[in-house]
């Protein structure tokens, strides 16, 4: 996933690189977006704690997750990089009324001694 093709010139003559067609459904006033050769993450911070997080593997996979201020998942799905980008940009914000705010389940993973 190399979205290094140059789109155009920056103010100071550098390369921008293209972004991917999904990343454009995020408002760029309020994610962060890196992209790597092996992915895209984007990253929303709420006033009150809480954080968006949209990670695309692929264009056919992508995870969008909210973490509450406890750092607790309170939405978690799973689909193609264009339907979360969407799905991730119109989740209703922390506070309101149809926003998620029941804790999920933590993700069983690998047991690791740190």
């Amino acid at each position: 996933m190399d979205h290094a093709t140059p789109e155009m010139n920056s103010s100071d003559g550098s390369p921008v690189a293209e972004l991917p067609p999904y990343l454009h459904e995020l408002d760029p006033s309020q994610w962060k977006r890196t992209s790597t050769p092996i992915m895209d993450t984007a990253v929303r911070a709420w006033d009150d704690g809480s954080i968006d997080t949209l990670v695309v593997l692929t264009d056919e996979l992508a995870y969008g997750q909210r973490d509450n201020h406890h750092g607790r998942a309170v939405h978690r799905e799973r689909g193609s990089a264009a339907d979360m980008a969407q799905l991730m940009q119109r989740l209703p914000a922390p506070g309101t009324p149809d926003a998620p705010v029941d804790e999920l389940p933590e993700i069983p993973g690998p047991e690791r001694d740190i």
